[in-house]
């Protein structure tokens, strides 16, 4: 999935609407205008998931309890060459503490179902 989408992905799950872009004018870039789950209205603007640690942990807050299993799980599944600790359980722990913003996105979209790997769905 591209940065855009998955943002896009994240935030519908958290609550969040989207106006679909518009254009003003040659000279101008499209703008879109997202509604916030508490009912702002925000021209150009969603949370920046895969870069903000703070963002994601907002997002880990609407997962349910069956669903956190499987998020742990995506999570301990990631390649992480920076744990060193003693022993597997430990690493294991490690490896979903130390999950950087982007990982954790990975893990959210997997765990509700709108992961995809085809560069040119939409």
């Amino acid at each position: 999935m591209k940065p855009k989408q998955q943002r896009i992905a994240i935030a519908e799950a958290c609550g969040w609407q989207f106006i679909p872009e518009y254009y003003h004018g040659e000279d101008q870039p499209p703008e879109f205008t997202t509604v916030t789950p508490d009912g702002k209205h925000l021209c150009g603007y969603y949370p920046d998931y895969l870069n903000d640690l703070n963002d994601m942990h907002e997002a880990e807050k609407v997962l349910t309890e069956d669903q956190l299993s499987d998020y742990g799980a995506f999570l301990k599944g990631k390649d992480n060459e920076t744990v060193s600790l003693y022993t597997p359980e430990h690493r294991e722990i490690a490896k979903v503490a130390m999950a950087s913003a982007d990982q954790r996105a990975e893990a959210f979209l997997r765990t509700i179902n709108k992961w995809t790997t085809n560069p040119n769905e939409p």
